[in-house]
């Protein structure tokens, strides 16, 4: 999946975003949401920077080069935590380690071009990790808005019943998994 549309999309499948980014237009079968959303980042960002595209270039350089680094890492974390679990593409210790200083070469000397990319970074990356953090904790989330809203007898009346019901129905989803082992009969 490469690009922001596979990306968000595998996201959204994985339950890490909202489901919401899984609506496909019924005329061209594509992921409007995603595609809008992430337009709207876009202008946002540009009108941030001032139309500055270089500026922009650079938010975006910083973000894939970010994205890239934490593939090299999870590599590492996957050789040391996980040596015996199958995989179809093998890397050596010295690749993998390579290509995490390649990218951190290459970040550090885009932030060293223009140090104002890491607060418009800051910025990119908080709007995309809040969204993650309420939907991986909307539960958590969920409980804390119904707490907060029951000593306002209003928002209780209007809101409490729709958001007591929406808890009912995430309670009742299936649980994703994550295995230390890859021994099924650990499992």
């Amino acid at each position: 999946f490469v690009g922001v549309l596979g990306l968000v999309k595998q996201l959204a499948s994985d339950r890490c975003l909202p489901e919401f980014f899984l609506a496909t237009n019924r005329y061209t079968g594509t992921h409007h949401r995603i595609i809008s959303v992430f337009l709207l980042i876009c202008i946002l960002l540009y009108t941030m920077t001032g139309g500055d595209v270089v500026v922009l270039s650079g938010v975006f350089a910083v973000a894939f080069l970010t994205v890239m680094m934490s593939f090299a890492l999870a590599t590492l974390k996957l050789k040391v935590s996980r040596p015996r679990l199958p995989r179809g593409v093998r890397i050596s210790w010295y690749g993998a380690l390579f290509g995490l200083v390649a990218m951190f070469v290459g970040l550090v000397g885009t932030i060293l071009f223009d140090p104002m990319l890491l607060i418009y970074f800051a910025i990119y990356i908080s709007i995309f990790y809040s969204v993650i953090y309420v939907t991986l904790y909307r539960m958590r989330v969920t409980r804390f808005i119904i707490r907060s809203i029951e000593s306002h007898p209003y928002l209780n009346a209007k809101f409490g019943a729709t958001l007591r019901s929406s808890l009912a129905k995430l309670n009742e989803r299936s649980v994703l998994f994550f295995a230390k082992t890859p021994e099924l009969h650990v499992l």
